[in-house]
């Protein structure tokens, strides 16, 4: 089966792969074929605060799913700095800013991960989740390190801007003032 690969978190493709989904219905076994969604593909969307507040914030108007950029949700990756950093005994909670917004990013500790040492408030972190909506819209983080050069932070940022133009329209259709505008802080 084909691997997403992430160029951020290398070991996420192994966490990640895509599966065959075998499903029965009246006891009879359906084909995959038949039962596959039609946006099957594993992508690492870099993203910004502000994409994933607006996709929430459709979600709810619509009544559907969570969408990133018009596309099923897949793995993201987000880098933003630790604003706090709550440690427990299984998990981890950091309020993370991108300068677009704020969002609480939680990850659940599996193991004596070395990369969780290094996340402090005040250090800017590069993390692969998703985003769950209940019980409050948070980040899910699966995995996570710090930043080590601060032009990860800026390349993170050209990368998020790069995909909301290119991911999930027409390469015919240029891109609107508009689109482009939503995806910039507010000018003060």
């Amino acid at each position: 089966p084909p691997t997403a690969a992430c160029p951020v978190h290398p070991q996420a493709p192994a966490m990640f792969a895509s599966s065959q989904m075998f499903t029965s219905q009246n006891g009879s076994a359906q084909s995959p074929e038949k039962k596959l969604r039609q946006e099957e593909k594993m992508t690492c969307v870099p993203v910004t605060v502000r994409v994933i507040e607006a996709a929430i914030e459709q979600a709810k108007v619509s009544g559907e799913e969570l969408r990133i950029h018009g596309q099923e949700q897949g793995m993201l990756v987000l880098v933003a700095l630790a604003e706090t950093v709550l440690r427990q005994p299984a998990s981890l909670e950091i309020s993370a800013n991108d300068s677009t917004g704020r969002i609480i990013a939680r990850h659940y500790i599996t193991g004596a991960g070395e990369e969780q040492k290094a996340v402090a408030p005040g250090r800017y972190v590069s993390m692969v989740g998703t985003v769950r909506i209940s019980p409050e819209p948070h980040f899910a983080v699966a995995s996570m390190r710090a930043v080590e050069s601060a032009d990860e932070v800026s390349y993170h940022m050209i990368e998020a801007t790069h995909a909301a133009l290119t991911v999930g329209r027409d390469p015919a259709t240029p891109a609107s003032k508009a689109q482009i505008e939503s995806l910039t802080p507010a000018k003060s």
